[in-house]
């Protein structure tokens, strides 16, 4: 596969990907065996995965615009490095909506076969869109997140002691629980 081969692709994905009236054909870019890497883990690491991440992505900043600032090609093998901005108006992984603005850095690797992506890397700047949002979401966000780590995740006291260290925090600075997480004790 040829450097302009990908490098078209890529372009028009991005087209797609920022069509905010049609951002389906995005998807053409990836094979139908597409396996991803960094996604947060509740995604499958797929094709369909990656389509539930983005659909969550795109209800909750309907206007997020990507802008890709380098594109390097080497083999079937492409690093993209990008700046995503947008505007917060809906939850996004259990983060509701703060109604300001991020711009965030990040990057990406696809590995293609042919003119379709098989297998992709990313890698994206989380903290500083946390930190762009308001305290309720930055306190939010950090608790999921805390909650989620695979350790945490299996130890159901540690999982309660660190939700109830939250909830004071939140009363202590007074923001509001905006749906307290839940810890699942069946796991």
């Amino acid at each position: 596969m040829s450097e302009s081969t990908i490098r078209h692709a890529l372009e028009q994905a991005l087209v797609h990907l920022n069509n905010k009236h049609n951002r389906m054909p995005y998807f053409d870019l990836y094979d139908e065996s597409l396996v991803t890497h960094g996604l947060p883990p509740k995604f499958p690491s797929n094709k369909e995965g990656l389509k539930t991440f983005y659909f969550g992505l795109w209800k909750a900043f309907p206007d997020v615009n990507v802008t890709f600032n380098d594109i390097l090609i080497g083999g079937n093998k492409s690093a993209i490095r990008f700046t995503m901005i947008g505007t917060h108006v809906g939850k996004f992984l259990g983060i509701p909506p703060s109604n300001k603005s991020f711009r965030v850095q990040g990057m990406s690797l696809f590995a293609f076969n042919d003119s379709k992506c098989v297998e992709r890397w990313e890698l994206i700047d989380m903290l500083s869109m946390i930190e762009q949002l308001s305290p309720k979401q930055q306190i939010s966000a950090l608790m999921h997140g805390i909650l989620e780590f695979g350790e945490v995740k299996a130890n159901k006291d540690l999982k309660e002691k660190i939700a109830g260290l939250f909830k004071y925090v939140r009363k202590q600075i007074g923001v509001e629980s905006s749906g307290s997480y839940q810890p699942n004790h069946s796991k």
